[in-house]
């Protein structure tokens, strides 16, 4: 029967499906981080996670959530928080949008309080996102 890729969860892969998964996932994480190494080494820091389609309830948690890319803005949660949040995970469609610092003032400034926010948590996510 040939070899099968079994993932965490247990389910098994048919290894055709297996590598689709995996290039679309791969190809995903190559774009982001050149987009996050060409913004910070402009100088910008911030983005918006976007959300797209039928999402899981993590990915509609940080959808619209403004994040530092280099993680130096103590104001937002950083890419790695939302890593850990499990956006962007296996078949994520979620990507990340350029968010202009005078245009976007407003919405960033009223994002602008992360401490003691669990940002593994999606219901402590969907509260900070609504302003709570």
């Amino acid at each position: 029967a040939g070899n099968e890729f079994i993932d965490v969860s247990g389910r098994k892969w048919e290894n055709a499906r297996y590598m689709q998964m995996l290039v679309r996932t791969t190809s995903a994480k190559v774009h982001r981080e050149a987009f996050i190494d060409s913004n910070t080494e402009a100088g910008f820091d911030l983005a918006t996670i976007t959300a797209q389609g039928d999402n899981c309830q993590k990915c509609q948690a940080w959808d619209g959530v403004i994040i530092s890319m280099s993680g130096a803005n103590k104001d937002h949660p950083s890419y790695a928080d939302a890593l850990s949040g499990g956006v962007f995970h296996p078949n994520c469609d979620c990507y990340l949008d350029y968010i202009d610092e005078t245009i976007g003032r407003d919405i960033i400034e009223a994002q602008a309080k992360t401490q003691n926010v669990d940002w593994t948590d999606v219901d402590a996510v969907a509260k900070y996102k609504a302003g709570g």
